[in-house]
């Protein structure tokens, strides 16, 4: 027989606002959509990057938190260009997506001269590490020859940052 616990309210012995949540829980989410449907361009060569948009403050509830950090969005390269570079920053330092390091999305298309439409999602988790404000910052760049590099067409570029509890 099991055991059934009905509360109307639950409230922390300090704050209301921390109350420690099982493993794997999610503690809050933010989600901003970086670019609307208007589109960004560049001519920036990559490792020279152009901000997406405003860059978006996240604070951690529990240092011990991880950060699932997703971005997703279209990109399109025009003119000649050989690739778009998308990257997210947290407090200056790109935040390293594994195999492909510091690139969240990356098309590459060499010796194509098509304007060349792709859309892409991305995801890495992070140590949290404190409960200050830390800034996200999504960035892109044209990679490779001439051209132009474009987000945010279509549906825009989105940055969606979840804290799970540990």
């Amino acid at each position: 027989m099991g055991s059934t616990l009905t509360v109307d309210n639950i409230v922390g012995a300090t704050t209301a606002a921390n109350v420690k949540l099982p493993a794997g829980a999610v503690v809050q989410v933010s989600h901003t959509n970086l670019t609307g449907n208007t589109e960004i361009n560049t001519t920036s060569q990559h490792p020279t990057v152009v901000n997406a948009g405003s860059a978006v403050s996240f604070t951690p509830k529990f240092s011990t938190s991880k950060l699932l950090i997703t971005v997703d969005g279209n990109m399109k390269i025009t003119g000649g260009a050989e690739g778009c570079f998308v990257g997210v920053k947290r407090d200056g330092n790109y935040v390293d997506y594994g195999a492909s390091q510091d690139a969240a999305m990356f098309i590459y298309r060499a010796g194509e001269t098509a304007n060349t439409h792709h859309s892409s999602s991305s995801t890495a988790i992070v140590d949290a590490n404190s409960t200050n404000a830390t800034s996200f910052q999504v960035v892109f760049s044209r990679y490779g020859n001439s051209g132009t590099a474009e987000i945010g067409n279509w549906h825009g570029v989105h940055l969606t940052i979840m804290e799970l509890s540990q």
